[in-house]
């Protein structure tokens, strides 16, 4: 748990989120939480129906958004793979075109769905910008509406969107950074200060691997953050020179789940152990841009530039075995069954549920949601055939004029 000035004369109870279990040490009582990650957003939930008092400490902001979408249907099933993961031109995607112009479309349907333009339904605790590709999603959302209560109340545009969220009768206070602690009094880096009988720390974890050599936790090649041992440069997964020690699964996802990412992991190791896959390789541009975890990814781009490197990255002429596998990838998420229809892990079973199951979500969303994303991947698919073209004509233009000596 990081360091507060004064911290240890603080008079009530003190625990970190990991060891919460139950909502009922907070009857009663004046509750802070440190932190608004999904695990400080879901305890102050539970902590304001308890409380007499309930409050947040927000130090960086965090980017909101619900976890459900269209029909249901979970977030990080509502985006396209072609046009965004794959078929993207390399200037396009080194520019990071498609996540600079859907920026201004995001904060517009943020704005014109909850009033807000920093987050779906989020007038507190924003971060400095709302761009795309920057931010690992905050996707619990119930201690919102209680959060938004005091700011609500004071700004006029809450007659314009009163029915963007329940009426609530109670309120979690957002403050900044806590800058001390005297005994029950927290003061934070405003000047404002509260008394509190429980702190409750969510403030994430350090990540150590105390049963490693010393020289595997302080890579010069790694990556880290603070105090936190480094992961591996190799697709985060394995160092060149010890590739027989994998970490799996401590990527952090923007939009999507670790499991299916570790799954791919394994899968790039043994091709690695086996020798079929190059040392030397392209630099990766999955990373997430300004963001707080330095191990923090694009979850389509990760899994589809780690499965190119052994061949499982399906392509188009491979989908068009089945209509329906090719209309699930094509709509839908990077879900690992597509990276097992073709290359040295391609089966039986995962053209099945690639054409079954996976098509649900696509199906799910209905006819309007698919209409956009449809004229979306064809307007950007058109972006990356021009520059395609702009490319060939002017590698060809430089073939002749070195051939004319010019």
């Amino acid at each position: 748990m990081p360091h507060i000035d004064g911290i240890e004369t603080f008079s009530g109870k003190m625990l970190h989120s990991s060891a919460y279990k139950d909502a009922s040490i907070f009857k009663g009582k004046r509750v802070l939480v440190l932190g608004c990650g999904e695990s400080g957003m879901d305890i102050a939930y539970r902590a304001v129906h308890q409380a007499s008092e309930a409050a947040i400490s927000i130090r960086n902001g965090m980017l909101a958004v619900p976890h459900d979408g269209w029909g249901g249907l979970p977030l990080d099933t509502l985006i396209c793979n072609v046009a965004e993961h794959s078929y993207e031109h390399w200037w396009c995607h080194k520019h990071h075109l498609k996540w600079r112009l859907t920026t201004f479309v995001i904060r517009i349907m943020f704005f014109l769905s909850s009033g807000t333009s920093t987050g779906y339904n989020q007038w507190v605790g924003r971060v400095k910008r709302v761009e795309r590709g920057h931010h690992i999603l905050c996707k619990s959302v119930a201690a919102l509406p209680y959060m938004n209560r005091p700011v609500k109340q004071k700004s006029w545009r809450r007659f314009i969107w009163w029915w963007a969220e329940p009426e609530v009768d109670r309120s979690i206070y957002s403050y900044p950074a806590v800058s001390s602690i005297s005994g029950s009094t927290v003061t934070f880096s405003d000047g404002r200060a509260m008394d509190v009988d429980v702190l409750v720390y969510a403030t994430g974890y350090t990540q150590s691997f105390p049963f490693l050599p010393k020289s595997a936790n302080s890579r010069k090649e790694g990556l880290a953050r603070g105090d936190d041992a480094s992961l591996p440069s190799d697709h985060l997964i394995i160092e060149p020179d010890e590739p027989t020690l994998a970490f799996i699964g401590f990527v952090r996802p923007n939009v999507g789940a670790i499991p299916p990412m570790s799954e791919l992991q394994v899968m790039w190791w043994i091709e690695r152990m086996r020798g079929n896959i190059p040392a030397k390789r392209e630099r990766p541009s999955y990373g997430l841009l300004g963001r707080k975890l330095v191990y923090g990814v694009d979850y389509g781009n990760y899994m589809h530039q780690v499965a190119s490197e052994f061949g499982a990255s399906p392509t188009l002429t491979t989908l068009c075995r089945s209509p329906c596998a090719l209309a699930a990838y094509c709509l839908g998420q990077a879900y690992i069954s597509f990276f097992k229809l073709q290359g040295p892990f391609e089966s039986a079973a995962a053209w099945r549920v690639s054409r079954t199951e996976l098509l649900q979500p696509v199906i799910q969303r209905g006819l309007a949601a698919n209409v956009i994303f449809v004229v979306t991947m064809l307007a950007f698919g058109w972006v990356s055939l021009v520059a395609l073209c702009v490319e060939l004509v002017c590698t060809g233009a430089r073939k002749i004029a070195r051939s004319l000596g010019v």
